[in-house]
């Protein structure tokens, strides 16, 4: 397959059904941001729609 194809093909893939504008990413970035989320340590957001939890031998 064809790189091309091959990314054409990731939105189908994404439960969501489509990939994360860099608006959204920056969206948690800014909620994480604040003094208001000092308590939230250790964290790895997920922002991929879905897509780790559907991915075969993610975890």
């Amino acid at each position: 397959m064809r790189i091309a194809a091959q990314v054409q093909s990731i939105p189908g893939a994404i439960p969501l059904g489509r990939v994360g504008a860099p608006e959204e990413v920056a969206r948690c970035a800014l909620f994480l941001a604040p003094d208001e989320a000092a308590y939230v340590t250790g964290a790895n957001p997920e922002m991929d729609g879905g897509w780790s939890a559907v991915l075969p031998g993610a975890y």
